[in-house]
């Protein structure tokens, strides 16, 4: 095999791997995210926070990723009257996002 085959072999991996793991940071994301509506905002117990958690998830497979998670969880907020701004969810969702990220990096030995 020559070089460039072996360079090009190389990229794919990095790519397969950087897909993998921008999905496994979304998925987290979306967990602890849903985590922290279900319990810092619903004040759910831990098995309610579980299930409400596994919902957010399917939401943002069903819904137009981060745009669709938030608008839907904001409008079923506003829906049970708990205030909470679509700048504090989006805000969490970030935080969540860097929560994630640094979970999954600890985890791959990366950091």
């Amino acid at each position: 095999m020559d070089g460039f085959n072996q360079r090009k072999l190389a990229f794919e991996a990095k790519y397969h791997h950087d897909e993998e793991m921008m999905f496994r940071v979304t998925s987290r994301r979306n967990h602890l995210f849903g985590l922290w509506i279900a319990q810092d905002i619903l004040g759910y117990d831990e098995e309610a926070a579980e299930a409400y958690a596994q919902m957010v998830i399917s939401i943002y497979f069903s819904s137009a990723g981060d745009a669709g998670l938030i608008s839907k969880i904001h409008f079923d907020l506003e829906k049970i009257q708990i205030d909470c701004s679509q700048h504090r969810l989006e805000k969490a969702l970030l935080n969540c996002h860097d929560q994630a990220r640094e979970e999954i990096a600890l985890e791959e030995g990366i950091v």
